[in-house]
């Protein structure tokens, strides 16, 4: 069953976090076997980011947090972490 891991935090520099994504996050993205990854910046406050990727099962989402540890401390830039881990529902839905 897929799951799926979403992190918000806020940024100080969108450059560093851009150079971070490309050097880091993709490559660990797709060592975990991400179907999905995708960063969103908030419409109403460009410091704030969300960070979504779907992976295929709970030992994914383990070796990408432990590879991803240091930065999503950082990526909350003081706030704390907003990280979250959803499972989808039986529910209908659209896709």
């Amino acid at each position: 069953m897929p799951i799926v891991f979403t992190a918000t935090g806020r940024l100080r520099d969108w450059r560093a976090f851009e150079t971070r994504n490309r050097e880091t996050w993709l490559e660990a993205m797709r060592a975990a076997g991400a179907a999905r990854y995708r960063v969103y910046r908030d419409v109403h406050d460009a410091s704030r980011v969300l960070v979504l990727a779907e992976l295929p099962d709970h030992d994914a989402l383990c070796a990408l947090r432990e590879a991803l540890a240091g930065d999503l401390a950082a990526l909350a830039g003081g706030d704390g972490p907003g990280e979250r881990v959803w499972e989808p529902t039986p529910l209908e839905g659209i896709g």
